[in-house]
């Protein structure tokens, strides 16, 4: 299959500097090429923001396919020249010698895309998830770009807590000193939960540690904790209680029992005490939500 082409990003000064993974909302692949539905955004909470402005537009969303969760994921390589400049320095004449160059870099990153997959799908096959699957972005004439679209269960898209645990379990490859081939399928689950809540290789503030040990039980029982609501439903801001906006409503709020959609929350909840797992509700109740 040749590489999907897609929407150019347009890079800031900064943004071309930057080496952090970026995700953008894509559409489904139309003779080779899928159309971003959303920038590229670096931060979680920034990505769910635009998402649920998707739903604000005279289309309702209709753009999105809610039969399968469709993101790409952007990275730019780090690669230096032997005088020490970065390519995005570098005149553009010699294109050929330039993804020559940034080869390796671009190999090293694919490897820890495709070890952030591994994850997703170890847990999507622990809880009879449909496989999430990764195929190749076109990198154009930009030698530092490497960038992959990920087709998953349109499950992984459901509500905003999810959409964010999907990019924390696909950017774990990026975070970890994971080596090559991990995990396989015959790693125990334990030793994956454990590597993920390991402070010394934790970069991102305990993220990992603070959910990864509750992915189990949102995954197994997400019908019990979404219900039959749409994505549309879910994305809503009017779910949210005391007006709030939900901006930073993702998983880890979620987990950490600070989430403003307490109708998700309690049921949360509710499914962490029959499985034997401490899970809070923080907020306080809101009567518009009291039947």
């Amino acid at each position: 299959m040749k590489a999907i082409k897609t929407t150019r990003p347009n890079y800031s000064i900064e943004e071309a500097y930057s080496m952090m993974p970026r995700c953008a909302l894509c559409g489904p692949v139309k003779k080779n090429f899928a159309r971003r539905i959303t920038p590229f955004i670096q931060c979680r909470e920034n990505f769910i923001k635009y998402v649920r402005g998707v739903f604000k537009r005279k289309s309702g969303g209709s753009e999105i396919d809610q039969s399968k969760t469709r993101l790409i994921i952007l990275k730019r390589v780090a690669n230096m020249h032997k005088k020490g400049e970065m390519y995005a320095r570098m005149p553009k004449e010699n294109l050929e010698k330039q993804f020559a160059l940034c080869a390796k870099d671009r190999d090293l990153e694919a490897e820890k895309f495709r070890a952030g997959l591994r994850i997703a799908n170890h847990f999507e096959r622990r809880n009879g998830w449909q496989l999430s699957k990764f195929y190749k972005i076109d990198p154009g004439k930009d030698p530092q770009q490497v960038a992959f679209m990920v087709v998953g269960s349109p499950r992984w898209q459901k509500t905003p807590h999810y959409l964010s645990l999907f990019i924390l379990i696909l950017r774990a490859g990026f975070r970890f000193n994971l080596k090559k081939g991990w995990p396989t399928e015959d790693v125990p689950n334990k030793s994956i939960i454990r590597r993920l809540c390991s402070n010394t290789e934790n970069l991102t503030y305990g993220y990992y540690s603070a959910t990864v040990k509750k992915w189990d039980a949102l995954m197994k029982h997400q019908d019990r904790i979404v219900g039959r609501h749409t994505m549309k439903e879910m994305f809503d801001r009017a779910r949210l209680a005391h007006n709030n906006n939900g901006y930073s409503d993702g998983i880890y709020t979620l987990c950490q029992g600070n989430s403003y959609d307490l109708r998700m929350s309690y049921r949360f909840q509710k499914v962490c005490r029959e499985i034997g797992i401490h899970q809070r509700v923080n907020v306080k109740p809101d009567l518009k939500f009291i039947a």
